[in-house]
């Protein structure tokens, strides 16, 4: 046991001298000789993180790596987290983020995935990371230690070979309850999300599912999600899965899940964009995108499910996104600092197609309505705009009058659905009720109007009013996307929209949008080619904020 000790910790030296070879000659296999290992590691700074310095194994790296570093003319030091997880990852963040980086940063993690994420930021950062003893989800510059792969491989056949020829050759493996998946919880704009890595998710999306559907408490009867982090609305059941990009161009690919609340599924189909508020920040404060320490970030984000791109930008202090500042956006308490987002080329984000049916305005028959006159606009997410007076609204109904009129929210249902069969993207009206888009959203001109807080918005205070219905439930703020779709939709001429908007918004500049919870000012642009048009941007101004950080425990059962 002893010798085996001691030849890790002198793989452990050897590892760092790997690292003077790849600084004298990149990709140059043989050994470059002591002199070129001099030059290399003179002045160089190499630090060791162990889960504690209490113990002999990590005594005997520490011996052989001072040993060898100080041998070439280079500084070695130690940090002793004291089997303390929390003091080891800060000791890598103070490490990585002082003026006096190390070169080599040598850590004996406790697991695969704690430390990865530091890992990821110091390697960015240009430093030589070295695993030692226990590797991690997280490609190191070099890693020392057993081939765990094949010792599991090894001990597994083993096992199989002891059952003997007649047993079944089923290995069962008897773990937690739970099993805990790296996870951050943000807020974007009027929503709430789970935000993933992809690096730490199944490839499947079967596996994918099982793991947001149980994260979430979804499905839940009661409509409350109490077993798990949703809140009960489609706006706080929501799941975000994020990684580098492969585009040209592009940093971030961010993929959103829509966890249904009643049902096991969760739709890919629409985007959201007050999510998408909190992608640049994610990307930032997770070290997938390089930002100045204090200045403004510019992510571009393409969003998977329209295979469209987004612009964001943002703040930052200290490394990281801004939270603090002093833009309110209605419906959210408090304030914070703002995230600009550009939608760019938004049209056909769904269909492939800004006007889906061919005109600005069509109308559909439906039971016990008769003919409705709607229009439907694919920006950002598809949309069908209907007149509020068309079904005895007045534009101005708060979320709980809409749900206490008796029957409305069933015929309001059947209107969606109508309209989604003749748009072909589903075949009957009981196969329209699995197909979430197009949303559906009622509009009407500006007057006076209230809001769920009790203000009173005035007729001057808006250009057009709002109202969203989503899942069979009223919104009590309007999504982001919705928004970006009605500000395309009042510049397109012959759409209901563009026939409600107000004179002022007609000449121009941003369109505040009056809806539940206050207004929103948005933007869009429109041009004309031929004898179409099309959607250049849309965009909008909102907040978001990291909520927490660390692990989502999830039931094995569920993952079954």
């Amino acid at each position: 046991m002893r010798f085996l000790k001691t030849l890790l910790a002198a793989s452990a030296a050897l590892a760092v001298t790997a690292f003077a070879a790849i600084s004298h000659a990149e990709g140059v296999p043989e050994d470059p000789g002591p002199a070129a290992y001099a030059k290399a590691l003179n002045g160089k700074r190499v630090m060791l993180v162990p889960l504690a310095m209490g113990f002999d194994l990590a005594q005997g790296w520490s011996y052989y790596l001072k040993k060898e570093v100080e041998a070439w003319g280079g500084t070695f030091e130690t940090r002793d987290p004291n089997w303390n997880l929390d003091a080891g990852a800060q000791a890598i963040t103070d490490a990585i983020s002082s003026d006096a980086r190390p070169d080599v940063l040598i850590i004996h993690s406790p697991d695969l995935n704690s430390y990865a994420k530091l890992m990821k930021k110091a390697q960015a950062a240009g430093t030589y990371v070295i695993l030692v003893d226990n590797p991690a989800n997280f490609p190191a510059d070099a890693f020392v230690g057993s081939d765990w792969d094949r010792l599991g491989q090894l001990e597994a056949e083993a096992v199989i070979k002891g059952c003997g020829p007649n047993s079944s050759k089923k290995i069962g493996l008897v773990q937690g309850d739970q099993v805990a998946i790296p996870a951050v919880f943000m807020r974007g704009g009027a929503s709430k999300a789970i935000v993933f890595h992809a690096a730490d998710l199944p490839k499947d999306v079967a596996g994918r599912d099982a793991i947001f559907l149980a994260a979430m408490g979804s499905p839940d009867p009661n409509e409350r999600q109490l077993d798990g982090m949703g809140g009960g609305l489609s706006s706080l059941s929501k799941v975000c899965i994020v990684e580098r990009s492969s585009v040209p161009g592009v940093d971030v690919d961010y993929t959103f899940g829509q966890v249904e609340v009643r049902a096991a599924r969760v739709d890919y189909k629409g985007s959201c964009g007050s999510m998408a508020s909190a992608m640049g920040p994610f990307a930032v404060d997770e070290g997938l995108v390089a930002a100045p320490t204090d200045g403004e970030a510019v992510v571009r984000i393409r969003d998977v499910n329209a295979d469209k791109i987004i612009v964001s930008r943002f703040g930052t202090r200290g490394g990281k996104a801004a939270v603090a500042g002093d833009f309110a956006v209605d419906g959210i308490g408090g304030s914070g600092a703002p995230v600009r987002l550009e939608f760019r080329s938004p049209g056909g984000a769904q269909t492939g197609r800004l006007l889906p049916m061919g005109t600005a305005t069509d109308s559909v028959e439906v039971a016990g309505l008769g003919p409705v006159e709607y229009s439907f606009v694919d920006a950002a997410n598809p949309v069908m705009f209907v007149d509020a007076a068309a079904i005895g609204l007045t534009g101005t109904e708060l979320p709980h009058e809409i749900e206490a009129e008796p029957g409305l929210l069933e015929r309001i249902e059947r209107l969606r659905r109508s309209v989604t069969v003749k748009a072909g993207a589903a075949r009957d009206m009981a196969a329209a009720a699995g197909v979430s888009l197009p949303r559906i959203a009622f509009v009407a001109s500006p007057r006076r109007s209230g809001t769920i807080s009790g203000r009173i918005l005035g007729q001057g205070d808006t250009d057009i009013l709002v109202r969203m219905i989503g899942r069979g439930r009223p919104h009590r703020a309007v999504p982001v996307t919705t928004a970006l779709c009605l500000a395309v939709a009042c510049r397109l001429p012959g759409t209901i929209p563009h026939r409600l908007l107000s004179a002022r918004a007609r000449q121009g500049g941003d369109i505040v949008v009056g809806h539940p919870s206050g207004s929103w000012s948005v933007s869009a642009g429109v041009a004309q080619q031929g004898q179409d048009f099309v959607a250049e941007m849309a965009g909008v101004q909102v907040t978001a904020r990291r909520l927490f950080q660390g692990a989502v425990l999830v039931p094995v059962a569920a993952l079954r």
